[in-house]
């Protein structure tokens, strides 16, 4: 399985400038319903994503003060991605070992969407589910077979 085989290139991409304050992409994270938020330095989009995470870190590390601090302030500066045609199996590792849940999806140098871990386990339970579906119509058919 692969990124293009879970991602959902219709999901809209929601994006908050780097000079906005936090408040305001906490507010689009829950209008949203979203986990990240891209974020645009300068009118220009690039791979940096900011996380319910680097919300929560922020707030513990500076306080309530930090609500009113600039998004460019708050987001790491860099940002691990992957790639439509990437093997799941290899981004479910990165996301693991970078312990993040949130990746930007990237074809060449254009951010497409964004792929969370919630995304990879639907596909992975639809997947089961319908493997599972499978084993159980084999082993009916087989019975009627034998009878």
């Amino acid at each position: 399985m692969r990124v293009s085989d879970v991602f959902r290139s219709t999901n809209k991409i929601i994006q908050v400038d780097g000079r906005a304050a936090l408040r305001v992409a906490i507010r689009l994270m829950r209008e949203h319903n979203v986990g990240a938020l891209l974020v645009r330095s300068d009118g220009t989009c690039s791979t940096r994503l900011l996380s319910e995470r680097d919300v929560i870190d922020a707030l513990a590390a500076r306080g309530s003060a930090v609500l009113e601090e600039y998004v460019d302030n708050v987001v790491p500066a860099g940002c691990i991605s992957c790639r439509p045609d990437d093997p799941i199996h290899h981004v479910m590792r990165e996301m693991t070992q970078h312990r993040v849940r949130h990746l930007p999806v990237q074809d060449g140098s254009d951010v497409v969407g964004i792929l969370s871990i919630g995304d990879i386990i639907k596909a992975q339970l639809d997947t089961m589910s319908l493997e599972n579906r499978i084993l159980r119509e084999e082993v009916i058919l087989k019975q009627a077979g034998k009878c």
